[in-house]
């Protein structure tokens, strides 16, 4: 029995510990409902399945994965960026963005970077809460959409705000759940220092960084921050190959 398989069958039991138990078995219910809660809020948790947070590496070597692009006015200052620094990185992409801007993608693929899957349309705040079907729509069209632009279909996927549920890992269809060993909180402060402190403060070698694409101003600023910061330290920024990955 999987960890999953187990999960969801004490939840199960819970739910209908009262048929059992009469009124008494309703003492079960937060319990019950805590189990299947708490791994699907918890950012990078790994109760529904393996979640990636680092890979192996003998070198002063970090994963940089940039989410919510293709952006039409960062992604083509960060690849320049990239290709500045001599740096790779994984581009975790929402797939309507990729529909929209497919030059981007394919730019980003032919310079050498990975192309990530971050689902169709990022629901972020309800995609704890799907179900199986719409879970799977959310994974394969985020999936097709890379395969249109690149020719290749993604290998990994990243779920909106690290979050998953009992549905992410039976729609992943080959694809490995990227999560993240430190994280710049772009997304909370826009200050280009703080982010950079937050990553450079739980880099380590095979750690993986994650910084965000689009809306926001200052965040290529923030990059190459980042990028000099880490060059700085004697860092590499590379795209480990699958073996390497860990969960």
């Amino acid at each position: 029995m999987t960890r999953r398989t187990g999960i969801l069958a004490a939840a199960a039991a819970g739910t209908l510990a009262p048929l059992v138990f009469g009124w008494r078995g309703v003492l079960a219910w937060p319990l019950a409902h805590g189990l299947v809660l708490y791994p699907t809020l918890r950012r990078n948790c790994d109760w529904f399945g393996p979640v990636v947070t680092s890979f192996e590496t003998t070198r002063r070597e970090v994963w940089l994965t940039i989410d919510d692009g293709p952006h039409p006015r960062d992604t083509p200052a960060i690849l320049d960026l990239l290709a500045e620094f001599h740096a790779l990185a994984t581009f975790f992409t929402i797939g309507r963005n990729v529909d929209a801007h497919r030059d981007l993608v394919w730019r980003a693929y032919r310079e050498g970077h990975q192309i990530g899957n971050h689902t169709y349309s990022h629901p972020a705040a309800r995609f704890w809460s799907l179900g199986p079907a719409a879970m799977g729509r959310e994974i394969t069209h985020g999936a097709d959409a890379i395969l249109t632009a690149t020719g290749r279909r993604p290998t990994v996927f990243r779920p909106p705000v690290g979050m998953t549920n009992p549905f992410v890992h039976p729609a992943l269809d080959g694809q490995r759940l990227i999560g993240w060993s430190a994280s710049g909180l772009d997304g909370v402060s826009a200050r280009g220092d703080l982010v950079v402190d937050r990553l450079m403060a739980r880099a380590r070698p095979g750690a993986i960084l994650v910084l965000h694409e689009g809306g926001a101003p200052g965040r290529i600023e923030t990059l190459r921050m980042l990028l000099r910061s880490l060059r700085e330290a004697g860092y590499t920024c590379v795209v480990p190959s699958p073996e390497a990955l860990r969960p």
